[in-house]
């Protein structure tokens, strides 16, 4: 599979105080099942953080102030696009209210123990490392 340069989605990881990772569990709507971190595609006229940010709220409910997230990196997606990846360290875990993309939410200090959708897990080792 040919991989495009081009970043057409992006991802935000969010940890909380005790340093869980939040994590989402797809719905069977969604054609990639698994567990995965908020995110999704880059709307017209939207850069990859505002992209990162307004996923995360429509996928989560959580807002986060802009200056708080950190810019990580990129990686490929399964689907041959790159993904922008995000994280930000939350200093009190917050509520989640999920949206119909998702069946459940888990916040985990152990992701590799769930079943990760896609590249979910290259996502999370890019910021442990």
């Amino acid at each position: 599979m040919e991989i495009l340069n081009e970043v057409k989605a992006c991802v935000l990881c969010i940890q909380n105080e005790k340093d869980e990772f939040l994590i989402l569990e797809r719905s069977h709507i969604c054609r990639l099942q698994g567990w995965c971190l908020p995110g999704g595609r880059i709307e017209d006229n939207e850069n990859k953080l505002l992209a990162a940010l307004r996923e995360a709220k429509e996928e989560t409910g959580i807002i986060v102030n802009v200056s708080d997230v950190n810019y990580i990196g990129e990686e490929p997606s399964v689907k041959g696009y790159m993904v922008g990846i995000f994280h930000i360290k939350l200093k009190n875990t917050p509520e989640v209210i999920i949206s119909e993309e998702h069946e459940k939410f888990e916040w985990t200090s152990k992701p590799f123990d769930f079943n990760l959708a896609g590249n979910t897990g290259i996502y999370i080792e890019k910021i442990l490392n």
